[in-house]
């Protein structure tokens, strides 16, 4: 079984999964919903992985980030 969540895009890929797959049944399920991950703030992180490989920390563009 191949579970989606409600968007159409995740609809289609799935679709294009289940397709690949013999007998595989296709499915929205809430739960499998499109979700942001979250991303801890520097000061959530441990000292020593907040600035790894001496890199200053910044968080990833777009999805909400700076």
């Amino acid at each position: 079984m191949v579970h989606h969540g409600p968007l159409a895009r995740a609809a289609r890929t799935a679709q294009l999964i289940g397709e690949h797959l013999e007998g595989a049944v296709v499915r929205a399920d809430e739960a499998a919903g499109d979700y942001v991950p979250y991303f801890p703030g520097r000061q959530e992180l441990p000292a020593d992985s907040a600035g790894s490989y001496g890199m200053p920390w910044t968080p990833p563009r777009g999805a909400g980030w700076a």
